[in-house]
Order: structure tokens, then C-alpha cells, then sequence
């Protein structure tokens, strides 16, 4: 199955956990394309994992300041706060480790990340990052995530990492216990 050829599979109404879950339980690239974000506050990229490249991207300059060429996974962790850095990278390695390991086709699993970022110009924003499994084999294993990221910096509470997931048919109190040992 090449990367824009999408399985169309029925979910459960769980699209209105996550506003990216709408795009996944369509399938359809074309929502993607047409992914309504606001200038300046939102954008998008599509992070196949096992490539460990973005695949697709939209909004991030004008958001972030990075260009297509600068945006690659490095980056995403290298732009973290410092007092950010180390939790956002065990949460999301975690996250990614459990999805890898488990089969998720048929699913909609996501997660809710909170942190702060470096834009280009030094600039730092908290932004939400909100992610869903995007691509998987034909065995059902985690190959891509889509993730929307959001400046939510008007939150006052702009100094910790927050973060949620849902792994339908997964101990998410064991994934969330694997990510701290």
C-alpha cells in the first residue's frame, strides 16, 4: 500500500476527542490538503516513523518559521524548551514505542501533548500537539502520525508538560508508567 493509497475503515463517534480524528477516520488526503488552520497559530505534518522523515507538511513556516527543508523529526525535539525537552521526548518515544509494538489498523488512537517551543526568530509559544496514527502495514503496525500543533500560549500555565493519550485496546495506564521508568 503506497503512502497516499488509505484504507477506508469504520471507526467508533470518537472524532469529537480529537479534531484531527476526523481526518483519520475519513482517510481521505484531501482533507488533509484542505485541513482548515489558523495562519500564523496552527500547522500540520505528517511524521513517518520509520523512514524518520516528514512526509508532508503544511502551515509550519508560517507558523514556526521553519521551512520544508529545516522540518524533519530532529527538529521537532531539538526546538523543545530545555526544561521541556527530556519529558516530551520519553512521552512521545514511549508513545510511539507502545504503537509500534502493538497492531493499531482499525483504531483511533491519538495523543495530547502541551509544551513549549523555539520558533525561528527565538520566539518561545506553548503549543497543543495533537496526534493520530495516520498510515499502517498490512499486519496493522504503527508506521505514521499526523500531528496538528496549536499555539495555545495564552494559557497561563505555560511552564509544564501536559499530556493524555487513548490506545483503544491498549493498558494506557501501563503505557503512561512505561514512558517514566
Amino acid at each position: 500500500m503506497s503512502f497516499f493509497e488509505l484504507k477506508n475503515d469504520s471507526f467508533e463517534n470518537e472524532s469529537s476527542i480529537n479534531p484531527i480524528s476526523r481526518i483519520h477516520q475519513k482517510k481521505d488526503f484531501e482533507d488533509i490538503l484542505n485541513f482548515p488552520l489558523i495562519k500564523g497559530k496552527q500547522c500540520l505534518y505528517v511524521l513517518d516513523w520509520r523512514a524518520s522523515k516528514i512526509t508532508f507538511s503544511k502551515g509550519v513556516e508560517e507558523f514556526l518559521g521553519y521551512t520544508k527543508n529545516e522540518m524533519n523529526p530532529e527538529l521537532i525535539f531539538d526546538v523543545c524548551h530545555p526544561d521541556d525537552r527530556k519529558f516530551v521526548m520519553r512521552i512521545i518515544k514511549g508513545v510511539v514505542f507502545n504503537c509500534t509494538r502493538n497492531q493499531v489498523s482499525g483504531t483511533v488512537e491519538y495523543m495530547n501533548i502541551t509544551f513549549r517551543v523555539h520558533k525561528k526568530d527565538g520566539t518561545m509559544v506553548k503549543i497543543l500537539r495533537q496526534s493520530s496514527t495516520y498510515q499502517y502495514d498490512k499486519e496493522g503496525r504503527f508506521i505514521s502520525s499526523l500531528s496538528l500543533l496549536t499555539d495555545i500560549t495564552f494559557i497561563k500555565n505555560i511552564n509544564r508538560v501536559e499530556w493524555d493519550i487513548y490506545a483503544k485496546d491498549s493498558d494506557v495506564a501501563m503505557v503512561k508508567e512505561s514512558v517514566f521508568k
